[in-house]
């Protein structure tokens, strides 16, 4: 399954996007097939998704990544950093979707978890602070986006 990932991610390096899908669907599917409460399955999950954000399939990525936050919330270990990435990803695509109110709670307290886990400065809390900034700016709040991007100038 491992091998599969990794061909995927060079499909994907050379924009043949539909062939990444197929080989990231097929790895999903094997690691489902196991058990999702295997944590070795999550990343293999979150491929997918992001993939899917990627190709403008947002409503299938929201659907994953739900599903995906729901497994790692039931059966991660305390502190589990990979978790939070998951949760700020999934942010990400409702953003997209135009969910705001449920971005925001994602992305927040995402970010309050990456901030504990990886410290001010480092890049997951960058970019999860820029995706804040940029979820308040298509949400239209503004001076909420400044606020954030005031804090991604100071690092």
């Amino acid at each position: 399954m491992l091998a599969m990932g990794n061909l995927a991610f060079v499909l994907e390096d050379q924009n043949k996007l539909d062939e990444a899908e197929q080989l990231f669907r097929r790895v999903v599917e094997l690691r489902r097939s196991v058990s999702l409460e295997d944590p070795e399955a999550w990343p293999q999950m979150n491929n997918l998704a992001m993939l899917l954000v990627k190709q403008e399939k947002l409503e299938e990525a929201a659907t994953l990544y739900a599903e995906l936050v729901a497994v790692c919330e039931q059966h991660a270990p305390p502190g589990y950093a990979a978790g939070a990435i998951f949760r700020n990803n999934y942010g990400e695509c409702l953003t997209k979707l135009g969910r705001y109110e449920q971005a925001q709670e994602l992305l927040r307290a995402s970010q309050e978890d990456l901030v504990r886990i990886f410290k001010d400065g480092h890049p997951r809390v960058q970019r999860g602070a820029q995706r804040l900034a940029a979820m308040y700016r298509a949400w239209g709040k503004e001076e909420a986006a400044l606020e954030w991007e005031a804090r991604i100038a100071k690092k």
